[in-house]
């Protein structure tokens, strides 16, 4: 069964640090697709994806029946998968590749989740949001549910550097979602530079000024007046990176806001419904322009 077939419908992998971290995008995420007439089925029981730097090197073979135990949720109850972190998709869809083309693995990960009761069978297709938003809801049906758009905001993409690969096509894809709802996309030199989350790990200070604070500097250089992405690692790093920054001396104040907060405005939620006021670094100013153009 495929979400083509079933575009009503969709199990959302929301990942550890949405519903902890940054709820706003659990919350517009919910208001949007609801807007969107899609409906969640929630993925009860699941775990963290592992994520894709430490858990997948400290053990492999966790790493991977894990993220396979998480997969076959979905595939139990015959629902495709949708994701919005890109440390998630990541994992799962480079598992979900890993088991389909090797039956020797399938096997491995299955002995352990038949004791639980539980199969993988790699039944079900694994979509990041920008391409169920894209592909499946379609830019036309963005286009016609809006009731506001960002006409006139400057939006810096980040784009995340686990959806840049050479066959990916999810950054023109996050582009024309931009686009759609009226933003002006401010490309840079440096948006394809990864935030600094997986240097974070062994080397803070290099993922902080060499990762982190040369992006702001060319975003601020360029006069973006927002920095949009879909990654909560992302998000959760530039923003850590901008307090740390400024107890330095380094002001850059850029509201860093997931494009799921943007389209969810866009469809009439008010910020406190989607509790916009939870940044770090306060979006109030540049959520106040879309409002006023009503």
């Amino acid at each position: 069964m495929s979400i083509q077939q079933t575009c009503k419908n969709v199990m959302m992998f929301w990942g550890c640090m949405i519903p902890t971290v940054e709820p706003y995008v659990e919350k517009a995420t919910r208001y949007s697709l609801e807007k969107l007439d899609v409906k969640i089925i929630e993925m009860y029981e699941a775990t963290c994806c592992p994520d894709p730097e430490i858990s997948r090197t400290m053990g492999i073979d966790l790493w991977r029946t894990l993220a396979g135990r998480n997969i076959s949720i979905a595939n139990m109850s015959k629902n495709n998968i949708c994701v919005i972190c890109n440390g998630c998709f990541d994992t799962l869809t480079k598992v979900d590749s890993e088991l389909k083309e090797n039956p020797k693995l399938i096997e491995n990960v299955n002995n352990l989740l038949n004791r639980y009761g539980m199969k993988y069978d790699g039944s079900s297709r694994i979509y990041h949001m920008i391409e169920f938003l894209h592909d499946i809801v379609g830019v036309d049906r963005l286009e016609k549910s809006i009731k506001r758009n960002l006409s006139g905001l400057r939006c810096t993409p980040q784009y995340g550097c686990r959806i840049l690969g050479e066959k990916s096509n999810l950054k023109m894809k996050f582009d024309k979602l931009i686009t759609t709802i009226g933003g002006e996309i401010v490309h840079t030199m440096t948006e394809k530079l990864c935030c600094g989350v997986p240097a974070m790990y062994s080397d803070p200070d290099f993922a902080l000024h060499h990762r982190a604070e040369v992006k702001l500097k060319e975003i601020k250089e360029v006069g973006a007046d927002c920095i949009v992405l879909f990654c909560p690692a992302c998000a959760e790093r530039i923003e850590r990176a901008e307090m740390a920054l400024t107890s330095e001396g380094k002001e850059f104040n850029i509201p860093v806001l997931n494009y799921l907060e943007l389209l969810a405005i866009c469809l009439g939620a008010e910020p406190d419904e989607i509790g916009a006021s939870l940044h770090r670094i306060q979006v109030d100013q540049t959520i106040d322009r879309i409002l006023r153009k009503e």
